[in-house]
């Protein structure tokens, strides 16, 4: 049976001191259930959760529908622990945007059925993990029976990763010979993120500010530390002639 969930004021849920959140669940046979909530705003913290869980049956579904999710260090998942007959249930977040920080995941596993499914409609997801992997998961205890993930958006802001250990290499190639004989400006291969800055000139403390749709501000979010993706090839300089 359904069970739907209205919060016209917006809902934080925090479990910073006691484990708290939002779930259905079933330890007998027969449907788990499924949870659907509407709200301008779901705010997770400090280990709060979403969840639909079942001991024998194929999971709950969950369906979220927040014009602004936040997660930071929780979780939204459905679970189900039951035998190789069981299938994860299926979550379905509907979002302006997303935000998975702090070890957030949202999950749809099994231990020994088939994983669930993920569908994120968002028209931002912003995430600090090094994969996004490590956030969004349809897994299985049993190798092959993973679900699965699918995420519609026009923007992925994720962390940076580094180029490897051929980065001073490819600054050499970058540089104008006809420039050093000349003693004219060089070019310049910069390590930069995706619209972010050089990364030895990183300014101590940047935030990334969100802003919903109707220019309200949303959150002012830490930027990752080095923004390092893609490289960008600059130069300043005349044509060389000998």
């Amino acid at each position: 049976m359904g069970r739907a969930a209205n919060f016209s004021g917006g809902l934080e849920i925090d479990g910073y001191l006691y484990p708290s959140g939002l779930s259905v669940g079933a330890e007998g046979t027969g449907q788990a259930g499924e949870l659907t909530i509407t709200t301008p705003s779901l705010t997770l913290t400090d280990g709060g959760g979403i969840s639909a869980q079942s001991t024998k049956t194929t999971g709950g579904n969950l369906f979220i529908n927040a014009a602004d999710l936040r997660l930071f260090n929780s979780q939204i998942s459905t679970s189900v622990f039951g035998d190789a007959e069981t299938e994860g249930g299926n979550l379905e977040i509907n979002s302006r945007t997303v935000v998975a920080f702090d070890s957030s995941t949202i999950t749809a596993q099994a231990t020994q059925g088939k994983g669930g499914h993920i569908v994120i409609n968002t028209d931002a997801f912003f995430h600090n993990a090094a994969s996004i992997d490590d956030v969004l998961s349809a897994s299985s205890g049993v190798s092959g029976n993973q679900g699965t993930v699918d995420v519609n958006t026009a923007l992925d802001v994720s962390s940076a990763v580094g180029v490897g250990s051929n980065q001073n290499e490819l600054r050499d190639a970058a540089e104008d010979p006809c420039a050093r004989r000349k003693g004219q400006k060089k070019s310049t291969l910069t390590k930069v993120g995706r619209g972010g800055y050089p990364a030895d000139n990183h300014p101590e403390g940047m935030t990334i500010s969100l802003k919903s749709v109707d220019g309200m501000p949303l959150e002012s979010i830490p930027a990752a530390p080095t923004l390092q993706e893609p490289l960008t090839l600059n130069t300043d300089r005349d044509d060389c002639r000998l």
